[in-house]
């Protein structure tokens, strides 16, 4: 009796790691990349990371690819505290030839936090590549500065 019990929980696990093996990781290769893109200008540092993952895989006989990265960009003001709580108006736009993103803000306290920052997950989406280069601009009050970013080596 205890026997034919083992034998059941063992012959479930089995099935259980066959159907997670089909569902999740049956053939194919999975590639992940990590990487950050840096850069500067004369009131602006900003660095971009990228988490992704790419799986080509079969699928009824078909080559089929499937893609996730996550993003994390951030924006430094290298100014002084009194010249940061002067910014009234500010917009920052980066882009990369797989996409782009930007924010516009307006402030009417003073802020003194210097660092603007945003992320996301994107799935199905072109993944920027290491050898992209990032292009970022940057308005406040009037003032623009454009500069890039490349991979930190």
């Amino acid at each position: 009796m205890i026997a034919k019990k083992v034998s059941a929980v063992i012959l479930g696990a089995l099935i259980l790691l066959g159907v997670i093996y089909i569902v999740f990781g049956a053939g194919g290769e999975t590639i992940k990349n990590k990487y950050t893109f840096v850069g500067k200008s004369d009131h602006w540092e900003a660095s971009y990371k990228i988490n992704a993952k790419e799986k080509f895989y079969e699928r009824n006989g078909r080559g089929q690819y499937d893609s996730e990265y996550e993003d994390q960009f951030k924006l430094i003001f290298k100014g002084t505290d009194k010249e940061m709580a002067e910014i009234e108006e500010f917009h920052y736009k980066y882009q990369s030839p797989a996409g782009s993103s930007d924010s516009t803000m307006t402030f009417e306290e003073p802020r003194t936090n210097k660092v603007f920052s945003s992320g996301a997950f994107h799935q199905g989406n072109a993944i920027p590549r290491e050898y992209h280069i990032i292009e970022v601009l940057v308005r406040w009050d009037g003032n623009e500065e454009s500069f890039e970013l490349k991979v930190q080596e």
